[in-house]
């Protein structure tokens, strides 16, 4: 498993649970937070804290839609760095 490392977004950093909410609204569209949850197996309270962060951030709206000025910020570059854990199984 790889644990991708934390992208800085003017200064702050995005978070792995940020990266994976706004990876599946980019992909999927503007979800509820109990539909994020469920599609990312994130626990409801947990996805609600996370969608606030990204609001305050300004990465996406109310509706849960990334605001396109910022998508930049945040998508990878082909560069990410991350941190690989698990087994070797050799």
């Amino acid at each position: 498993m790889t644990i991708p490392a934390a992208l800085s977004v003017g200064g702050d950093l995005v978070n792995p649970f940020e990266r994976v909410i706004l990876k599946v609204i980019d992909a999927v569209g503007g979800l509820d937070e109990r539909a994020l949850a469920d599609e990312t197996c994130i626990p409801v309270d947990l996805v609600r804290s996370v969608t606030l962060r990204l609001r305050d951030k300004g990465l996406i709206n109310d509706d849960n839609l990334i605001i396109d000025q910022q998508r930049k910020t945040w998508e990878e570059d082909g560069r990410e760095g991350g941190l690989h854990v698990g087994a070797d199984l050799s």
